[in-house]
């Protein structure tokens, strides 16, 4: 039976969007979702493919006003897959995208959810697939995505050997 997991929110102060001249600065976040069987071992890896380009990813977004990080997480899954996960890990790493007029600094979560859990998609993907932990990171297409599964399929397998003991 999969039960669900408490995670502790790390708190810490929203950074809300702001402007310079040159620049928009944005917070936002990545959630890798892993899915896991009956014996609550980690299996798999949920791969969504983007309306926009097309291209494989994962659940990504920005935070709203007054959000931390770990409620921006858990929203923008919850929007892009329909689900609520069992348990949500900040990782700890960071990285920022730049764009033209955007820079935005990105949080990096594992998350995990019951094994082929139907997905209800919203308007930003059309289409997911579960994937073997093992081969996942061939499956995203978005580099600085792809570079961060590994390193997320290992951090969510030891906080959750941890918390599970």
């Amino acid at each position: 039976m999969i039960t669900a997991l408490a995670t502790q929110e790390r708190r810490a102060t929203p950074i809300p969007s702001f402007q310079t001249k040159v620049k928009v600065y944005q917070q936002g976040v990545h959630v890798h979702l892993f899915g896991i069987n009956e014996e609550q071992q980690i299996i798999s890896a949920l791969i969504l493919k983007r309306a926009d380009n097309g291209l494989h990813g994962i659940v990504s977004g920005k935070m709203k006003h007054g959000e931390t990080i770990l409620t921006a997480a858990y929203r923008e899954t919850h929007e892009e897959t329909g689900l609520i996960p069992l348990a949500l890990f900040d990782t700890g790493k960071r990285f920022s995208i730049q764009c033209n007029k955007y820079e935005f600094h990105v949080s990096v979560f594992s998350g995990l959810i019951p094994h082929n859990s139907p997905i209800k998609l919203n308007y930003e993907n059309t289409d997911y697939t579960y994937v073997p932990t093992v081969f996942s990171p061939c499956h995203i297409e978005i580099i600085e995505q792809r570079k961060n599964q590994i390193f997320c399929i290992n951090k969510v397998r030891e906080m959750y050997q941890a918390m599970m003991n």
